[in-house]
Order: structure tokens, then C-alpha cells, then sequence
């Protein structure tokens, strides 16, 4: 298993299982949901546009998460109602007023949007 987790391509596959994962519980089409990527590098995974509201989700294959300057970077420029940190941890719990971890485990209860 340890070789399986430290592969470089293991985020990247971990990132699209949840992208998937999250389209099917969500129920959303592929033309609404978005990626952002700044000339500086700063990014976003997804952005859901859901009414109203617009909520940024970056997905981690850590069991960890924590605040990065790409979230930053999307808070200030997107006004991002709420971000999402989808990560391989056991625990979901909040960062900051509008940042917000979910644990994959915990998706169908805590996801909320």
C-alpha cells in the first residue's frame, strides 16, 4: 500500500475518482462544473455554480488539509460563498469562516452545498 500511495499519480487519480464521485451525488452536468487556473498558478479543482451560490471545492489526497495560497488567491478573486476541502482524513471540520474540510468518508453527511 505504501508504494500505491506515494506513486506521483496517485493524487491525480484520486482527485478524479472524487471529481466523479461528486458529479453523480450531485447530479450536475459536466457544462457546470468549472476549473480555475491563474497565470501565477493558483487553481481551483471545481467550481459549482448552484443557484446562487458559488462554492469552490479543491480536492487533497491528504489526511491533513490545510489552507493553501490557492485558496486564498480564490477567495479574493471568486467571492466563493464557501470552499470545500475534499481530503482522505476521518474527520470533517472547519478552517476558517468560509474554508471548510470534508472527509471523503463523510461526504453524503457533511457535503451540504
Amino acid at each position: 500500500m505504501e508504494s500505491l500511495y506515494s506513486h506521483p499519480k496517485c493524487g491525480a487519480s484520486w482527485e478524479g475518482y472524487i471529481l466523479d464521485l461528486l458529479q453523480s451525488l450531485l447530479g450536475v452536468e459536466d457544462h457546470e462544473m468549472y476549473f480555475w487556473r491563474t497565470h501565477q498558478g493558483a487553481e481551483i479543482d471545481l467550481i459549482l455554480q448552484l443557484g446562487s451560490t458559488t462554492v469552490g471545492i479543491e480536492i487533497k489526497r491528504t489526511m491533513l488539509p490545510k489552507l493553501t495560497r490557492s485558496i486564498y488567491h480564490a477567495l479574493d478573486d471568486l467571492k466563493f460563498s464557501d470552499v470545500v476541502i475534499i481530503h482522505a482524513g476521518r474527520e470533517s471540520f472547519r478552517l476558517k469562516p468560509k474554508v471548510r474540510t470534508v472527509a471523503a468518508r463523510n461526504l453524503l453527511t457533511d457535503l451540504k452545498l
